[in-house]
Formats: C-alpha cells, sequence, structure tokens
C-alpha cells in the first residue's frame, strides 16, 4: 500500500508542477481577479480538509481537498492533499 500511495504523491506532483506551468503559460491561477475572498475560501476548503485527513475521514478530507483545488488550482499543496486522499481511501486510479 505505501508504495502505491507514493505512486500517487509522485503522480500528484507532476500534475501539480505541469498545472503550474499551464498556469503561468495561459495567465490563468491566482490572478488578481480571484482576490483575497477566493484565497481564503480555498485556505478554508484545505485547512477542513486537512483536520478531516488527521480525523481518518477521508470522504470528507476528498471533498474539502477537491473544493479547495477548484478555487486555486495552482496550490501544489491543495492538489497533494486530494492525491493523499484519495489513495487514504482506496481510490488509487483517482489519485492517479
Amino acid at each position: 500500500m505505501q508504495r502505491l500511495q507514493r505512486k500517487a504523491l509522485a503522480l500528484a506532483a507532476a500534475l501539480a508542477l505541469s498545472s503550474l506551468a499551464v498556469s503561468a503559460q495561459t495567465g490563468t491561477g491566482s490572478a488578481p481577479a480571484r482576490g483575497a475572498r477566493g484565497a481564503q475560501a480555498a485556505h478554508a476548503a484545505a485547512d477542513a480538509g486537512y483536520k478531516a485527513y488527521g480525523r481518518r475521514d477521508y470522504r470528507a478530507a476528498i471533498v474539502s481537498a477537491q473544493r479547495a483545488v477548484q478555487l486555486a488550482p495552482d496550490r501544489r499543496d491543495y492538489w497533494l492533499l486530494l492525491a493523499q486522499s484519495l489513495a487514504a481511501n482506496g481510490q488509487i486510479d483517482q489519485a492517479e
């Protein structure tokens, strides 16, 4: 299982890095138009995800991490939270 989790984390990191590269090329990402509210909402969702993960409530962690990624797709740590939560919930294919 640890091997699968490492694989999922490596893939999530690669996806996060590639999304950063695409954001830089297209001018999307954390543009000022998103503002502080979007960043705060993404942070709050990620915080809820980290707390759910800590409680081993992986379904709630997935939902919160998906929201955080949706709000701030350029944040690698949110992508990693999502991948780790999916892997911990046994959803290895989705984590990859």
